[in-house]
């Protein structure tokens, strides 16, 4: 029926409907084509750029996942910490370190109280090389989450590492 429909007058939330279909069967193929006509039709819909850049990013097609997170970033009705630890995973994944420390700022921006997301930008750091900021972070995820006992231990590790280094 989506189909037919489609073939009369193409729809977004058709085609929405379609990828949606297509990721239940683990069709990824038929799942990224029928979102990315529907960000077609809707270029302006975060929602599906968000879905399209899923699907990109699970078949392994890393670019253009960030490419269509960052559409999914632009086209947001208000600013949203969940794109920015999306994009920040995808970038992670290209290993652009900076790029994902970047996105986790963000997503601490607009969500101060998580330290998960100081915690990634930490680890962030790391991968690049700057030892100092990423204790600076662990430092405030521990603030924010005392008894966690994993950022206490990575953080003394840090620590470490550091007076020997």
């Amino acid at each position: 029926t989506l189909v037919d429909l489609n073939q009369k007058e193409p729809s977004a939330e058709a085609y929405y409907w379609l990828a949606r279909i297509a990721e239940i069967e683990e069709d990824w193929d038929s799942m990224e084509l029928a979102i990315q006509k529907a960000t077609v039709i809707e270029p302006k819909n975060s929602s599906y750029h968000l879905i399209f850049s899923k699907v990109l990013k699970r078949i392994n097609k890393l670019e253009r996942a960030e490419k269509a997170a960052g559409m999914a970033i632009k086209h947001s009705a208000k600013p949203s910490h969940v794109l920015f630890n999306h994009r920040a995973w995808i970038r992670w994944s290209r290993n652009d370190f900076p790029g994902a420390a970047k996105d986790w700022q963000a997503a601490i921006q607009l969500k101060p109280d998580n330290a998960y997301f100081y915690v990634r930008t930490a680890e962030a750091y790391i991968k690049s090389g700057k030892r100092s900021h990423a204790m600076d972070y662990y430092q405030k995820a521990i603030n924010l989450d005392p008894d966690n006992a994993n950022y206490r231990k990575r953080y003394e590790e840090l620590k470490s590492a550091y007076k020997e280094g």
